[in-house]
């Protein structure tokens, strides 16, 4: 039975305390044991602690503090035995720990997009698409192939971040 949960919030920041405590009716935590796997830029399990028959999870800030920030998928497992289920699943944005020295809080897809915005902005100076000096070669992209490696950045960078890119809507006809 996997249910949509409410309690874990869409974004947590790495090096802050995490923590919530769960009620599961069909999995008491006096008879099972709960887990959550989360799995993105970094994989990290955590297991609850026992509170009657409540199921507390605690990760301690200098705990997180490590995590890596990004997108993550999760799921929670209760197990008594060799009785498993997968109860629960999800998915959570981490932002990153910026009290951390040198930290790139922007995912690959979002540096892709910069980069690729900054050949975009710069290429009016050069419009060379291949040269030969030496009898060695370069070659560069076309302008079609930024616009249309850029446009995929966009919406990578945006699933990255948790969000879609927008949407152009067109009405044909009267209103």
């Amino acid at each position: 039975m996997i249910s949509t949960p409410t309690y874990i919030p869409d974004r947590l920041v790495a090096g802050d305390l995490w923590s919530w405590t769960r009620s599961l009716a069909d999995y008491p935590a006096s008879a099972w044991t709960l887990s959550y796997y989360f799995r993105g830029p970094q994989a990290f399990n955590v297991s609850a602690t026992p509170s009657g028959d409540e199921h507390v999870i605690s990760i301690a800030a200098t705990v997180t503090a490590e995590y890596v920030a990004g997108s993550y998928k999760w799921l929670a497992r209760a197990v008594n035995g060799s009785s498993i289920y997968t109860v629960e699943s999800g998915s959570v944005i981490v932002d990153p720990n910026l009290q951390k020295t040198g930290v790139e809080f922007r995912g690959y897809w979002q540096r892709v997009r910069d980069a690729l915005e900054a050949v975009i902005e710069n290429r009016a100076t050069t419009d060379q698409l291949s040269m030969s000096i030496g009898g060695r070669s370069l070659a560069r992209m076309s302008w079609d192939e930024i616009l249309k490696a850029h446009d995929h950045a966009v919406h990578k960078a945006a699933a990255e971040l948790g969000d879609s890119p927008g949407k152009i809507f067109v009405r044909f006809g009267a209103p």
